[in-house]
């Protein structure tokens, strides 16, 4: 409902429902210059395009690679669109629960005693962009051992897109400029900023191992 006229550009090529590329327009993954920064092989990329984990014969990145990742940015967010139908939430949370970080397997709470995800009024010059972004409670949180899980209501397998002030606010816990995704409101102190550069190159380390070996091709949706 909030779409409007004209259609809007996304770099991925899918900016809806629908393929979407305009005259002289270049869909992003499919630039020879970011494939080969990605190591990935040279191909032909588009949005959940079938057949990307046919031979893949890794394990499982709850198994594998994301402990890793957890414990060397020791701020990872996993976010859930609750309307999803495509991957679901309850098994997003048994796969954390089947997984171990920080020498623990799973979480001590279950999805009912998680905190709220609370969205403050976005404030704008035009009164009616907090309107369409939306705000208020939006879904459930909860935190353990540098891994977030978040919850989104009123949103499917592309939350950005369905409920943009929400994917906002996640991003913000994200990078540490809020420190609780519950607070209505919170001062930002640049004290209490996460060193985005450094939380960049933790993540770059811990997948450097994976180089060449084709792994990253399981990511590429």
């Amino acid at each position: 409902m909030a779409r409007r006229c004209p259609l809007p550009w996304d770099v991925l090529g899918f900016p809806g429902t629908f393929s979407y590329l305009p005259h002289g327009a270049e869909i992003y993954f499919n630039r020879t210059d970011v494939q080969h920064a990605l190591h990935v092989p040279a191909s032909d990329w588009s949005m959940c395009a079938n057949g990307v984990l046919q031979n893949d014969t890794e394990l499982p990145s709850a198994l594998s690679v994301l402990p890793d990742v957890i414990r060397d940015t020791r701020r990872t967010v996993i976010v859930h669109g609750n309307l999803d139908f495509m991957l679901l939430l309850d098994g997003t949370i048994l796969a954390i629960n089947n997984m171990t970080w920080g020498g623990v397997q799973g979480l001590s709470k279950g999805p009912m005693d998680w905190q709220d995800f609370y969205v403050p009024v976005h404030e704008s010059e035009h009164s009616y962009d907090g309107v369409l972004a939306g705000s208020g409670t939006f879904g459930k949180w909860h935190s353990e051992r540098g891994l977030t899980i978040c919850s989104t209501e009123g949103s499917g397998h592309m939350v950005p897109q369905d409920a943009p002030s929400a994917a906002y606010r996640q991003l913000e816990y994200l990078l540490g400029r809020i420190q609780s995704l519950s607070r209505p409101t919170e001062a930002r102190r640049p004290e209490e900023y996460f060193h985005t550069v450094s939380m960049i190159q933790a993540i770059i380390q811990s997948l450097r191992g994976l180089q060449g070996t084709g792994t990253c091709v399981k990511y590429r949706r």
